[in-house]
């Protein structure tokens, strides 16, 4: 109920939250510890593959994949991805010169006065709420992000 209270403002009214844009990723690791691998065998017993390359020193250097996605009234799939270590910089980097220019791109041109609310989760590489580089690129051509 935390994430309601705030978005209360006694009126009652239904809000459709098209005025919010989230901001959430998802990691998950290539290889689980202690995952087992199957190697095909043919007719003869022998096996047919090549046994995959295990040769990491400790589950510490075992890669992480991380999805970033940003979500306002779902529309459609993104079809880019690239490997990328998110910091407090590329995460600031990719909502001006990706996320922000895709509202206004997509988001109603007679609706841009309305405040826009960008809403991360509480990762710590995600900018501050106070970023002015964010601020001016939301801010830019007379919009309310």
């Amino acid at each position: 109920m935390d994430h309601v209270i705030p978005q209360l403002d006694g009126t009652y009214k239904f809000d459709a939250m098209h005025d919010v844009v989230q901001i959430d990723e998802k990691g998950f690791y290539v290889k689980k510890i202690g995952q087992h691998v199957y190697v095909l065998t043919g007719k003869d017993g022998c096996p047919s593959e090549e046994p995959p390359v295990q040769a990491v020193q400790s589950k510490r250097y075992i890669t992480k994949v991380m999805f970033v996605c940003a979500v306002a009234r779902p529309r459609g799939g993104w079809d880019d991805t690239r490997p990328v270590s998110i910091t407090r910089d590329i995460s600031r980097r990719i909502l001006v010169n990706d996320v922000i220019p895709a509202i206004k791109a997509k988001w109603p041109q007679d609706q841009k006065h309305l405040p826009i609310k960008i809403q991360p989760d509480n990762a710590r590489p995600h900018v501050l709420a106070d970023d002015l580089e964010v601020a001016a690129a939301g801010c830019a051509d007379g919009w309310a992000i």
